[in-house]
């Protein structure tokens, strides 16, 4: 009886923790649409346009455009709102020949003074891989 008590009382709390689980899952999911619905409108193909290429570490790759003036901590923004990389730590790397050392940071530096207009091509590392 007592066995069955214990059993009973870890399944009970194994649906507690799934539960918990789903619920803050729901809740991530619902943060990225927010995140994704804030960003600023992609300007149309204008000079004051820049294409961002980001290369997924699935081999997948997404495209934006951003004004410009939109700094890099908007594209931070922009990525953590893609559910890819949601339960994934990772880096974003400048292209080869950049002047900017290192990986990216979301700083209030724009795509432009980073030498990202009117086009870039960056690379997302998993820091789990």
């Amino acid at each position: 009886e007592r066995e069955a008590r214990e059993a009973a009382a870890a399944r009970a709390r194994e649906e507690e923790e799934r539960k918990q689980a789903e619920t803050r899952a729901e809740e991530a999911r619902a943060q990225r649409q927010r995140q994704r619905e804030g960003l600023a409108a992609e300007p149309g193909p204008c000079d004051t346009a820049t294409t961002l290429k980001v290369c997924l570490p699935s081999g997948r790759a997404l495209l934006r455009r951003f004004d410009a003036a939109a700094s890099a901590a908007d594209v931070f923004t922009w990525l953590d709102s893609v559910d890819e990389l949601a339960e994934v730590q990772w880096t974003l790397l400048p292209p080869v020949g950049s002047h900017v050392e290192g990986e990216l940071l979301p700083t209030d530096e724009t795509l432009l003074e980073l030498g990202f207009a009117p086009q870039v091509l960056l690379r997302v590392r998993d820091e789990d891989a």
